[in-house]
């Protein structure tokens, strides 16, 4: 062996070495993460299913790739290579155990490619560890878990197979290519039996293959069917499945006569099966739904798709938890017109955002809500500015959302509810959305949530897992030094609990200095039979979506609390029975977190969705569907829906009312979804239909551009979005319009309300409700002495900052919104 075969092999063997402990470094470091957030029970089961899957997938594909390969070697009688000894040119044979050699070496390196993604290591472990729904599909005999934990992994196995085989036939024909065995030659294609004999094998096995999608796509139509709405009707029941499944039944068959033809030399009819074998899977799959609607008798189709229909209100109700729903009680609704005032925000999130963003620097765009003695609170938590600090303590600004100051901007408060100008700072932030990249802190309390790196060991494991030589020839923090990677809440969710879907919504909650994510978790399929697909904003389409958990994450320490709710689906009792140490009741939740839970946003969209469209329990169905148009403004589009404030039953609770339409597009009614421990809905009925969402919401936009009627130099208008508030026995729509400038805050300039076809205006909801019919009122809210002298003392504390800094705008601005608190008239910008 000459000097340079040992350079190749010692670069190879530096190269293998390098990657392997990569490899070794990356597991020791993920499971350090996983153990420190108590979550090692997770990290085992994932590693295992990963092990399982990509070790079978590849040895298949391995042994699949070699048996091909092998059976082009044998196809090669000798390989000669040319070899030149002094004058002489010499050709060697290369020896046929280097062929088997070389062949198993390409096998290996192919099936490590084609194995099985790591991230469906959840479909297989839902395969094993599934709690049966314990109820048989209609019109199918088999439980609903064939749907939602089988199929889904049955999926990923055809596609595998699909993907494996056509690279290997995409392989073999090259290597052919290579040998006299396939040629052009005189103008034809020349292929010897050998490889006609190996094409044929390989065509069985497509044949298969297509006959295995056949049959998936049998299932596919109780998911998808060609009835109203995607809805499985009668014409795929009795003849979309049935064509399908003989097509796949009669092509497996088409597949073996195809190899016994092809193996013979009979080519001609071998290729005529083929050809046959695809039209008729394409005629009988157009043809035989066709001929079901020509030959059944006038009606009769339409008649029994009403039974369908029933059937999918049936499963579809159950898929989004509707069976669930209590009917409106107290808690659901507002007792009278006063609690409406203090529990409803006139504030849209996208505006506070804004608003709090040009009074401070760095506003970033989460909006809270929280209970407060004065009613509804909003929550901003603001980001500081890069240029500070590794780890700069947050501010949150907190706001009265149900009332405004003499110039109809937002009122802030302190944690007790009181008028305050400055927010209070919270803890360092470590964990928020969008944050990216590693950091190495200093843990002396040891409190935070992630993988030590005190030793040499770690912090050579933690530099090669992430190709940072930095964390190892850099200065480490002390005491304890950790490493925080993950610091996304998305990205943090996705690696602990990637087997259930996360809400569209992060939403901010303060519980004394410390700030916390809460993000709603789901049990959803795509592959739930029988019912409506649903889309939920930001995340996808779904046909099976039930809020299973909540996750409190804490932004300062990291660390993830997951609340199992009091009543589980099947799919969240696996995961929950496979993970107990994982998950915990809300009993162990400390209170003052637990009520200040937000609503589940789109839990409560689903279900006002597939109530409007199914009804409750067996009541007629409607054919409606939610208000998708919540009548804001496209700037406004942005950001969480704004929050309720209801009486709960041992403390206020946060709420959300998504509307009902019928089929005529009127108001019947509107699904309230409460936070909290419990994260019930109730459905608030109207007694006859209302009016149209599109002729309410025109009413609403005609009340507020009339009574706020601006000059050509004011600002533009802006409209809020739509709330819908029970009030009563009825309910109230409310929106808000807001004065936009170009540059400075927004302000609240109007309030419209519909109540009982009377449309009311204000500057606040309580001048709206106290104002008569059709007129509007001009004062301005009044405010208490206490809340009265803590605005005049804010605004002097904004003058005396702005001035120190030499900052004339803000100056100005504090000076103007001083003015108009007392009594002086509002100027034009």
């Amino acid at each position: 062996m000459n000097a340079r075969r040992w350079w190749l092999i010692a670069l190879a063997s530096v190269a293998l070495v390098l990657l392997a402990g990569r490899a070794l470094a990356a597991i020791y470091v993920d499971y350090q993460w996983y153990n420190a957030l108590g979550a090692a029970a997770i990290w085992r089961t994932k590693a295992l299913y990963i092990v399982i899957l990509k070790t079978l997938s590849g040895l298949a594909g391995a042994a699949f790739i070699f048996a091909n390969l092998y059976a082009v070697r044998h196809s090669v009688v000798s390989l000669r290579f040319p070899r030149r000894l002094a004058n002489l040119e010499i050709a060697e044979e290369v020896p046929g155990r280097y062929l088997v050699a070389s062949a198993a070496a390409l096998s290996l390196l192919l099936g490590a490619l084609v194995t099985i993604p790591s991230d469906q290591w959840t479909a297989l472990a839902l395969t094993q560890i599934s709690i049966p729904f314990g109820e048989p599909v209609a019109y199918f005999e088999a439980d609903l878990g064939f749907f939602v934990y089988w199929l889904p992994f049955e999926t990923v196995l055809f596609v595998w197979s699909l993907f494996a085989t056509l690279l290997v036939s995409a392989v073999i024909a090259f290597l052919y290519a290579l040998t006299p065995s396939l040629r052009w030659e005189r103008g034809a294609l020349y292929v010897s039996n050998y490889v006609r004999r190996h094409f044929t094998v390989l065509g069985t096995i497509l044949m298969i293959i297509v006959a295995w999608s056949l049959r998936l796509d049998a299932y596919n139509y109780f998911i998808d069917g060609h009835g109203p709405g995607g809805a499985f009707s009668y014409v795929d029941h009795h003849a979309s499945v049935q064509a399908d499944l003989v097509l796949s039944a009669g092509l497996i068959g088409a597949a073996i006569t195809v190899l016994i033809a092809g193996w013979q030399g009979h080519v001609r009819m071998a290729l005529v099966t083929v050809a046959v074998s695809l039209v008729l899977c394409i005629g009988v799959r157009k043809a035989a739904p066709a001929l079901t609607w020509r030959l059944a008798k006038q009606g009769e189709i339409a008649a029994r798709d009403v039974s369908f229909l029933q059937t999918r209100g049936d499963y579809s109700r159950r898929a989004y938890a509707v069976d669930r729903i209590a009917r409106g009680d107290t808690i659901a609704r507002f007792a009278t017109r006063a609690e409406a005032v203090r529990g409803v925000s006139l504030w849209d999130p996208a505006v506070l955002a804004r608003a709090t963003t040009q009074q401070r620097r760095g506003a970033a765009p989460w909006i809270g809500w929280t209970s407060a003695p004065a009613g509804i609170m909003a929550l901003v938590p603001e980001r500081p500015a890069p240029s500070e600090t590794t780890r700069p303590s947050w501010q949150v600004t907190r706001i009265l959302a149900a009332t405004v100051d003499g110039r109809g901007e937002p009122v802030h408060a302190n944690v007790a509810g009181a008028v305050a100008s400055d927010g209070p700072l919270v803890a360092p932030v470590l964990v928020r959305d969008s944050a990216g990249g590693v950091q190495l802190i200093a843990d002396s309390l040891d409190r935070i949530a992630a993988p030590r790196v005190n030793g040499t060991l770690a912090r050579i494991a933690a530099a090669w897992s992430l190709q940072n030589l930095r964390l190892f020839f850099g200065d480490a923090p002390s005491p304890n030094a950790k490493l925080i990677s993950r610091r996304d809440v998305r990205e943090r969710l996705d690696a602990l609990v990637p087997f259930f879907e996360q809400g569209s919504q992060e939403f901010p909650v303060v519980v004394g200095d410390t700030l916390w994510w809460v993000v709603d978790l789901y049990s959803a399929s795509t592959r739930y039979p029988l019912s409506h697909h649903v889309v939920v904003p930001l995340r996808g389409e779904f046909s099976y979506f039930q809020h299973s958990a909540t996750a409190l994450v804490n932004a300062t320490t990291g660390r993830v609390s997951l609340v199992s709710d009091p009543q589980l689906d099947p799919v969240a009792r696996s995961w929950v029975r496979e993970f107990p140490s994982v998950f915990v009741p809300w009993s162990r939740v400390p209170s003052a977190l637990s009520v200040a839970i937000p609503p589940a946003v789109d839990a409560i969209h689903a279900q006002a969705d597939i109530v409007a469209r199914y009804g409750i329990g067996r009541d007629a169905l409607r054919g409606g569907q939610v208000a998708w148009n919540d009548g804001a403004d496209d700037l406004l589009a942005s950001g969480g829906p704004p929050l309720m404030l209801v009486a709960g039953a041992g403390a206020p609770l946060l709420a959300l009312s998504d509307v009902s339409l019928d089929s005529a597009g009127r108001v019947v009614g509107a699904v309230v979804g409460t936070g909290g421990p419990e994260h019930l809905s109730r459905w608030v009925p109207l007694a006859r239909p209302g009016p149209s969402w599109g002729a309410l919401s025109d009413q609403l936009h005609r009340a507020s551009d009339s009574a706020a009627q601006t000059s050509a130099r004011e600002p533009k208008l802006v409209r809020g979005r739509i709330r819908t508030v029970p009030v009563g026995t009825g309910l109230v729509f409310v929106q808000p319009t807001y004065f936009w400038p170009t540059e400075g805050s927004p302000s609240l300039a109007r309030v419209a309300a519909i109540d009982a076809d009377r449309v009311l205006t204000g500057v606040t909801l309580a001048d709206a409700f106290g104002a008569p019919n059709g007129t509007t009122s001009d004062s301005l809210i009044t405010t208490s002495p206490t809340a009265f002298r803590g605005r005049v003392q804010s605004l002097y504390a904004q003058m005396r900052a702005a001035l120190r800094a030499g900052d004339w705008l803000a100056f100005g601005r504090a000076y103007e919104a001083l003015g108009v608190l007392l009594g002086a008239p509002r100027t034009q910008p």
